[in-house]
This record gives C-alpha cells, structure tokens and sequence, in this order.
C-alpha cells in the first residue's frame, strides 16, 4: 500500500509539472485516502510497550531471540511496526 500512495504522490508531482492542477489535486486526494486505509503505525512509547509484551510473552533475554521476538512483533501488528525501529527498540530492551 506505501508503493501505491508513492505512485499517488510521484503522479501528483508529474501533473503539477505539466500544468495539469486538477489532476495533482485528484492525485493527491487518492493518496490521502490510501493514507486513510493504512493501520496506525506503532511508534514511541507505544512501540516500547509492544516489544516489551513480546519478551515477557517468548521469555526472551538474550540477543539471539531478536528475530523471533521481531516475527512475533510484527505478526502481532501486521503493517504497524517499522522494521528498523522495532529491532532498535528490542535490541535496547535485549541488553
């Protein structure tokens, strides 16, 4: 769904370079309720208290259970959890 809301936006940069307004305006009235569809992503304190449910969950201590925590997280909220984010945050609560 981000690759199609990045089409939305490129298409919207393209038409406003071509003079075409109304399209961009259409574009980017696409993009916004793509957007809209998208499930919160989980970010912060949110993100922190998420991981740490899933270490206390798999019993998890060491480093070497980051990747089965990091499946674990993002089965638990499917398109919520930026990848990198969430290994920075489970390798701190890890150490």
């Amino acid at each position: 769904m981000a690759q199609l809301i990045a089409d939305r936006q490129n298409a919207a940069l393209q038409h406003e370079e071509n003079g075409r307004l109304d399209l961009a305006e259409r574009e980017r009235a696409d993009a916004d309720l793509l957007r809209a569809c998208l499930p919160k992503k989980l970010t912060g304190e949110g993100l922190r208290a998420a991981a740490h449910d899933v270490l206390i969950q798999l019993d998890a201590h060491r480093l070497k259970d980051l990747g089965k925590c990091l499946t674990t997280l993002s089965q638990r909220f499917p398109g919520q959890v930026d990848p990198v984010e969430a290994s920075q945050v489970m390798r701190g609560l890890l150490r």
